[in-house]
């Protein structure tokens, strides 16, 4: 089964005249050194970036806003380091150690959270 492509030539154009990176070399890279951020609230997955100077309270209220959550909610946040084991992100302190353990793991390329509403 063939896809009929409607796009006409101007919108060809305009896609490809950005070249793409190569990742292999070293001058295309990013120098901001964004964090790249999966985050699972319930069945929803959201993948975004963040600068590495983020903040606590940037990165939760990037959460609030990719999941659409109840600012009067209280929700527990844990990141995780290896497969199956979570540490609570409470704080900037706790954010500037999952951070330190993302850029000095070789088997991790993203920050992991998982985000848990808080039963009253």
């Amino acid at each position: 089964m063939k896809r009929k492509f409607t796009a006409d030539q101007s919108e060809l154009n305009e896609a490809y005249q950005y070249p793409l990176t190569n990742v292999d070399d070293p001058k295309g890279e990013d120098d901001d050194d964004d964090l790249v951020i999966l985050a699972v609230y319930k069945v929803d997955h959201s993948l975004f970036f963040l600068p590495s100077s983020t903040t606590f309270e940037s990165l939760m209220e990037k959460i609030n806003l990719e999941f659409e959550l109840n600012p009067s909610g209280t929700y527990k946040i844990k990141y995780q380091v290896l497969p199956g084991e979570w540490y609570s992100l409470t704080d900037g302190t706790c954010l500037k150690s999952c951070i330190s353990s993302y850029r000095t793991s070789k088997n991790i390329d993203h920050i992991k959270l998982l985000v848990l509403p808080v039963e009253k």
